[in-house]
């Protein structure tokens, strides 16, 4: 009796399945065959299948490859459905402008996406945005000002910008402007309440601050002493040009200054010798010494910005030395110095008589004058006049022992020590017979270019230096 239940119920299970289907496949065949007027205006597109719609024939990772293929086959306008959702798809950029712009009431009534339905949830309540706002500002400026910001919900931070809309809100009332027209002692005790309010709270916020000095100064180097006034800035150190080139020498204010009564002048410290002036608003060339007239210059355009550097065209020897640039103001007056050196390329010999029998060492002196340094010399050549020989070779900061021609190879050095001083001076070891004639040190420092001379001559049993100048005039050492 049991099985006979267990086979009838399989039994109707399984009928009610296959009519289930029947009635899908009927459906299916029903939505497929009938199509009402406007079904007719309807764009082309895939048959859908119930329930599911076209969603087999859709690759939803790359939902728009699978739209664009099908717009191959059924054109820039067609449909597919989601699910029992029917949608238009609209491929290529004129055919959405066209639908867009000229048939807009068509399209009108598209669905809203979810996301913009749900924030459009807004129950039609309004809100404030005042504290928001003001919190948020009053937090940017303090997080520029102090670099910190406060909590929104901080009491000290909410009562400080309470205060001062308030503040702002006093001042633009129409009762402070009508106050100004009452006559008598007059005493906002709002005004002083403010100030006492606003100096507690930059007092505890700077407590939360800890003065530390500069990388690499210790709090015993710092001068805690106040300065008035304003300060003229110049080079940190002495400034080196080539000869005749045209120099700017620096001096400059950070603070702006007013030009009412403006003065600056440029003197020559130890003469007192006035370079340039400019008072009353301008330039005064005729005050200025006849050798700096038509080459010291002001940057006119620059003045009121606080430059008052000055150029000096066709740089001369006699123009090196040490310039004072002086700033009078209603405020104060403030100086600098700048030292200038002219890049004047120096070479000399020795001054000692040199000598060496056959077979000894003997050293030939070039020095460069101490106002180029090392670094800034790009190569030194000592060269055998005679036989337009290289004896030795420095260039680049190294030596090069290589170069040397065969004669001088392994003989010849720079004294290494002595090179950061400026001296090239060429040790020449055991001194041959063939080694007499006529040596040049020749120094290139950038534009700059000088050598010096030196002769030597082998006399019997003993070799003897001279040093010619570059006049051509030799002296026997």
């Amino acid at each position: 009796m049991a099985l006979v239940e267990m086979l009838l119920m399989h039994v109707s299970t399984t009928g009610a399945l296959l009519a289930a289907v029947l009635l899908f496949l009927v459906v299916y065949l029903i939505s497929i065959s009938s199509s009402s007027p406007e079904e007719g205006k309807d764009p082309p597109g895939p048959k859908p299948l119930p329930l599911l719609g076209n969603l087999l024939q859709l690759d939803l990772k790359q939902l728009h490859v699978s739209l664009w293929e099908l717009s191959k086959k059924y054109g820039s306008v067609f449909k597919v459905h989601f699910g029992s959702k029917k949608v238009v798809v609209l491929a290529g950029y004129k055919t959405v402008k066209q639908a867009l712009v000229l048939k807009a009431e068509e399209f009108g009534e598209r669905d809203i996406t979810p996301i913009f339905q749900d924030f459009s949830q807004g129950f039609g309540n309004p809100f404030d945005t005042t504290q928001p706002v003001n919190y948020a500002v009053s937090n940017i400026i303090s997080a520029i000002v102090y670099g910190k910001r406060f909590e929104y919900e901080d009491p000290k931070f909410q009562d400080m910008v309470n205060k001062t809309n308030k503040n702002i809100c006093m001042v633009g009332s129409t009762m402070i402007q009508v106050l100004r027209n009452v006559h008598g002692c007059r005493v906002c005790l709002g005004e002083s309440l403010a100030r006492m309010e606003l100096f507690l709270f930059f007092t505890s916020l700077l407590q939360h601050f800890r003065f530390t000095p500069p990388p690499g100064v210790s709090e015993d180097e710092l001068d805690p002493t106040p300065v008035v006034g304003f300060t003229v800035h110049g080079p940190s150190g002495p400034l080196f040009f080539p000869l005749g080139s045209s120099v700017v020498l620096p001096c400059y204010v950070d603070e702006l200054l007013l030009m009412e009564d403006l003065e600056v002048e440029w003197r020559r410290t130890d003469s007192q010798i006035l370079v340039h002036l400019y008072q009353d608003g301008e330039s005064r060339p005729e005050a200025q010494q006849q050798e700096y007239h038509d080459r010291a210059h002001f940057f006119i355009d620059q003045i009121q910005h606080g430059n008052f550097s000055l150029r000096l065209d066709n740089l001369r020897a006699e123009d090196e030395g040490e310039y004072t640039c002086r700033v009078y103001s209603q405020q104060d007056y403030g100086e600098t110095l700048v030292q200038i050196y002219v890049g004047r390329l120096l070479v000399s010999g020795s001054n000692r008589p040199v000598s060496a029998y056959d077979g000894e060492d003997v050293t030939l002196n070039c020095s460069v004058d101490s106002h180029i340094t090392p670094e800034h010399i790009e190569e030194v050549k000592w060269i055998k006049t005679d036989d337009d020989i290289l004896v030795l070779l420095y260039q680049n900061n190294e030596t090069f022992p290589d170069s040397s021609h065969e004669q001088y190879r392994d003989r010849v050095e720079f004294f290494t020590d002595e090179i950061p001083k400026g001296n090239f001076s060429l040790r020449l070891k055991s001194v041959r017979s063939e080694d007499k004639g006529v040596y040049m040190c020749q120094v290139f420092a950038g534009e700059l270019s000088a050598n010096a001379t030196v002769v030597l001559e082998r006399l019997d049993d003993d070799v003897q230096v001279q040093v010619m100048s570059d006049d051509g005039e030799m002296t026997r050492k």
